[in-house]
């Protein structure tokens, strides 16, 4: 079963990390597994210290809380794994799905299959999009939908070509 547990963590270094803009970096070490640098916010950042005992949420051996003093920061890791299943789901439901919808003639079987290849794309980059910006499942659910029906009909349209 899948829950969020808590763990305690201790601070081994801070750092920053430059570029366009300035990441705030922590590396925790964890009671049951080794540690990882987390991206935190500039007052969580100055508040540890080297040192310092930080709460953990974690779900399914990945940190999604950190805490400390009032701070708390979320760390929105996107899960390959369930990603990639889904987009290989959507999309191999949609070529089959053309397939049987468009019964296509005879030398042209291979279009349906071939309209898999831009659907896992675009699954692959919407459903991390849509995790990363955690909108309400109303919202996640319409753009899902529409998107899929929007690959059905732009497939329906090559296979018919």
């Amino acid at each position: 079963m899948d829950s969020v547990r808590q763990e305690s963590g201790r601070v081994t270094r801070k750092y920053e990390s430059g570029g366009d803009s300035t990441s705030y970096m922590l590396t925790v070490a964890r009671e049951t597994a080794p540690g990882d640098s987390y991206s935190v916010s500039r007052s969580f950042y100055r508040d540890v210290k080297v040192g310092t005992s930080v709460d953990l949420k974690v779900y399914r051996d990945a940190v999604v809380r950190l805490a400390h003093r009032g701070h708390e920061d979320e760390q929105r890791a996107i899960p390959v794994p369930a990603v990639v299943e889904v987009a290989l789901l959507v999309s191999g439901g949609t070529a089959v799905g053309l397939h049987g919808l468009r019964a296509p003639a005879r030398g042209r079987r291979w279009r349906p299959t071939l309209m898999a290849v831009p659907t896992v794309v675009a699954t692959l980059l919407g459903s991390s999009l849509l995790i990363v910006y955690q909108w309400s499942f109303a919202a996640t659910l319409t753009v899902s939908v529409v998107g899929w029906l929007i690959a059905v009909f732009a497939g329906a349209a090559v296979v018919d070509s």
